[in-house]
């Protein structure tokens, strides 16, 4: 072999090797940038009406006001962690508030599936006629779209890697169990659009690793909203999911992925002991309302 096929060959390597390393220091960054829970979020509320109530004005504005508070309890937080955080509700003040309509949501919907009908309802053909019709650069800023649902069911949420386009949380501001969706449920939700897992028993976690979470972090929002609300923090682990805090090796077990098989498993146990006293399925059946004219 030549001595300039050796050269050139050396020099495609390199060019590769360096390509790699460029893609890998600088598309995971960006990714964990916009994932971090860092600098000015833009956030959209909208409120959903389902067939077990009407929003009334007063509950709206009720429920917004808790809304801001929550991200005023996520702002001091960050300040512990020297962190500054900035929530942005105006940058979509013609749609922020907006009360909508929608046919059909079920528990296991994709979240695209959702927002689909969201910005149906919200006169758009797509995300992208939304963020262009509010000259919205989602490549550079950070959004977030919040549903506050009249339903007694379960929050949740999504984040940038399960949704390509856009962030999703939904709460339901029907109180569960007597309880009602206050503040700390709703910062619970929006952490998890930065990448927070939850600490509690349940899909994530297994009852020894929600022991262990409870034990090492006794007052995490993450791990219970329910009691001494006074004393509820963004705990290390979670800071350092939502690019607060380097994070450290004994984080990596509670990873969701670690515990998700067996506590599938021991819901599945839980739900046959009730097999047939209730419905897995929740479905929003809103066929009855009209839609407002346009």
């Amino acid at each position: 072999m030549s001595i300039k096929k050796v050269l050139f060959g050396l020099l495609v390597t390199a060019l590769m090797t360096l390509s790699h390393q460029s893609y890998a220091q600088t598309k995971p960054s960006k990714i964990k940038e916009y994932l971090s829970l860092t600098g000015t979020v833009n956030m959209v509320c909208l409120f959903v009406e389902t067939d077990e109530g009407d929003w009334e004005e007063e509950e709206i504005e009720a429920y917004y006001k808790e809304y801001l508070r929550a991200q005023d309890w996520i702002v001091n937080q960050g300040e512990d962690y020297a962190q500054e955080v900035d929530f942005n509700n105006e940058a979509f003040y013609i749609d922020n508030k907006k009360l909508i309509y929608i046919d059909a949501i079920r528990l296991g919907d994709r979240p695209k599936t959702t927002l689909a009908k969201v910005f149906e309802e919200l006169n758009y053909a797509n995300f992208e006629d939304f963020t262009a019709s509010n000259n919205f650069d989602f490549e550079e800023e950070k959004l977030k779209i919040v549903l506050m649902v009249k339903q007694n069911a379960r929050s949740h949420a999504w984040n940038y890697w399960s949704v390509e386009e856009v962030d999703l949380a939904i709460v339901y501001c029907k109180s569960t169990y007597g309880m009602r969706t206050d503040q700390y449920v709703m910062a619970h939700e929006i952490l998890h659009q930065f990448g927070a897992w939850d600490l509690y028993k349940g899909e994530s976690q297994t009852s020894e690793s929600a022991a262990k979470a409870a034990e090492a972090f006794p007052h995490s929002v993450m791990a219970s909203t329910f009691s001494n609300k006074h004393l509820l923090v963004v705990d290390e682990l979670t800071a350092s999911r939502i690019g607060w805090k380097e994070t450290e090796a004994s984080y990596a077990y509670y990873n969701p992925k670690n515990h998700r098989e067996q506590a599938r498993k021991d819901q599945l146990e839980l739900m046959k002991k009730y097999k047939g006293k209730e419905s897995t399925e929740i479905k929003f059946n809103l066929g009855k309302k009209k839609k407002k004219e346009n």
